[in-house]
């Protein structure tokens, strides 16, 4: 569970609009436009993990996505709140942790996270990885984006050998390829990878 003082860091980025400097994008990211425009994954529950001011999780809704959105922050769940309202769509945004998620099992078809693994400790990937597989449907995509190596410090960089690792015993990987993730100050090295629950 997360520490009320990670919480505190996290809300006061929001609060203070600091998100907009370092790390938000106005726009759905290309790669999950892509994936949906493909087929390749119906409209159904979706989870959106560490979901910010909710850009993802409201474009999914729009798109006949059954949308829900986790944060640790309480200010970024009301910007994404009003980011729903504007829009005219429905989505469940809920404040809890990734490694202790607050849904039921077998609840989405989609999870995605675009962000939020790199910002754990490796410790914390286990607890993170069995969480997810545990509210992901037999069959059900994990879309994950995080940062490589290149990506420089203050991140925990995803490896292509991590896939097996954390997410082998319940995920097959469908594939891996790098990545820029796009924001409006800039973007960061990552890995997108594309993991089928089993």
């Amino acid at each position: 569970m997360a520490r009320p003082d990670e919480v505190e860091v996290w809300d006061s980025i929001y609060r203070k609009g600091e998100h907009r400097e370092r790390w938000h994008y106005r726009e759905p990211p290309q790669e999950l436009v892509g994936l949906i425009a493909s087929g390749a994954v119906p409209p159904c529950p979706s989870l959106d993990i560490g979901c910010g001011a909710g850009v993802e999780a409201v474009w999914l809704a729009k798109h006949g996505f059954d949308a829900h959105g986790l944060d640790l922050s309480p200010a970024a769940l009301r910007l994404a709140r009003a980011r729903a309202k504007r829009a005219g769509v429905e989505v469940d945004f809920r404040r809890g942790d990734a490694r202790d998620l607050p849904f039921r099992a077998r609840a989405f078809g989609l999870v995605t996270d675009r962000s939020c693994l790199h910002t754990l400790y490796r410790w914390d990937w286990a607890g993170y990885a069995a969480e997810v597989a545990r509210v992901t449907r037999p069959h059900g995509l994990l879309v994950l984006r995080a940062a490589r190596a290149s990506a420089g410090p203050g991140f925990t960089h995803l490896r292509p050998e991590d896939l097996a690792t954390y997410f082998g015993r319940a995920f097959s990987t469908v594939g891996i390829e790098k990545l820029a993730v796009v924001s409006d100050s800039g973007d960061l090295p990552a890995y997108l990878a594309l993991l089928r629950r089993r």
